[in-house]
């Protein structure tokens, strides 16, 4: 158990406020979108190109958005924004690509590396491990649910190579410790 004077030194404000309550109210968001989006499904309200369209507007949107709420030096809020929008992206992507096909699979991997990419440079940019670490989960599950049953192994281990590099740079780069974990 921690002790007394451990418990004193923490930002209870900041902890529960701050980081708690941001990423609750991103998950809430992210729920919030995938439910309208099969709410118009059921209703038919769109069509799968508009239900992608609108995913990929309302990712690209919050994406938009944390860079203004960063600017107004709320960093904790502005990461919480920039990773539903990122999980909001891939979760359009997949949705193109495997559910609806309306993308390709190598263009459907295409748009999520670029994604993974998108997510990676704004954390370096913004110096935010929690983005860096959802960009790479979903680089690493890119492969996993654009499966294919075509064997593709070297377009395989070629993406992983690349994304293994990058996380060498980035941990090279930046130098992030678990301390630095928001």
């Amino acid at each position: 158990f921690p002790s007394h004077d451990t418990l004193r030194g923490v930002d209870w404000e900041r902890l529960i406020g701050g980081n708690w309550f941001n990423r609750v109210g991103i998950l809430a968001i992210i729920l919030a979108v995938g439910l309208f989006l099969r709410y118009a499904f059921e209703n038919q309200w769109l069509g799968p190109r508009g239900r992608v369209l609108v995913g990929a507007g309302v990712g690209f949107a919050l994406l938009l958005f944390s860079i203004q709420v960063r600017r107004r030096d709320f960093q904790l809020y502005a990461n919480g924004l920039a990773g539903g929008g990122i999980c909001i992206l891939y979760l359009s992507v997949y949705a193109a690509s495997d559910r609806y096909q309306l993308l390709g699979q190598a263009t459907g991997m295409g748009l999520m590396a670029l994604v993974t990419t998108m997510a990676v440079l704004l954390a370096v940019r913004y110096d935010a491990l929690t983005i860096a670490v959802l960009g790479l989960i979903g680089g690493f599950l890119t492969p996993v649910l654009l499966k294919s049953e075509v064997d593709r192994q070297s377009t395989f281990f070629g993406y992983l190579i690349l994304l293994n590099l990058g996380i060498a740079g980035i941990a090279w780069f930046k130098r992030w410790r678990y301390r630095d974990w928001e």
